[in-house]
């Protein structure tokens, strides 16, 4: 049985996935390293780990090379492996920088794979009480979606002065108001062109550690 891939090579097999999807044809690797900013040689490395592992195969004679075989990008397991999900947990966010870049993740969870069905999921550590009426505490794992839209009253993850922040979202004509959910904490209200807000993603769920 293969073994399964870790948070970083399902993030490449997704941007490969994903590159696929909107360009009708695989990246190169000067390309991908672009896509997961990180150097050419690093994803070489990845890439042969995940031809090991059966999730991708490439011919030699051409530049774009990389096709997708025998493993779901969804659940990111081989069909019938019982398998972990591992979730990048995301420490300092760099201004800027994709979310999922290496230099954001600072560890991963690894849950059974019947947890999510989505890709481009990562985890925040929720800091405060600023949350509480909606169940979210203090220390608990928010799992996060990218996304760079939200509907009304969804809780999402947001960049506000360089810090990430769970909130309710609430667009409210020329103003976005992120609402907590605690009578002693202040709404915050930012515009969508306000450089120092930046939406970048949605809860989904809350794992908590007992």
């Amino acid at each position: 049985m293969k073994k399964p891939l870790t948070a970083r090579q399902s993030h490449i097999l997704n941007l490969i996935i994903q590159f696929i999807d909107e360009k009708g044809l695989p990246p190169t690797v000067r390309e991908l390293a672009a896509l997961a900013k990180v150097s050419a040689g690093t994803v070489q490395e990845h890439l042969r780990a995940l031809e090991r592992k059966g999730a991708l195969k490439r011919n030699s004679l051409s530049t774009r090379n990389i096709e997708v075989v025998g493993f779901d990008p969804i659940l990111r397991r081989f069909p019938g492996e019982d398998a972990n999900l591992d979730i990048p947990v995301i420490g300092e966010i760099a201004a800027g920088t994709p979310i999922l870049a290496e230099e954001n993740v600072v560890g991963t969870l690894s849950l059974r794979n019947f947890f999510f069905k989505a890709r481009n999921v990562f985890a925040l550590r929720v800091r405060g009480d600023s949350m509480i009426e909606d169940g979210i505490l203090d220390g608990d794992y928010a799992f996060i979606r990218q996304q760079s839209q939200a509907a009304t009253g969804d809780i999402v993850a947001a960049m506000i002065w360089g810090e990430a922040t769970v909130k309710r979202y609430y667009p409210e004509g020329d103003v976005i108001r992120l609402q907590p959910a605690n009578p002693l904490h202040s709404a915050i209200f930012v515009t969508p062109e306000d450089p120092d807000f930046r939406l970048v993603g949605k809860v989904i769920r809350i794992f908590r550690e007992l």
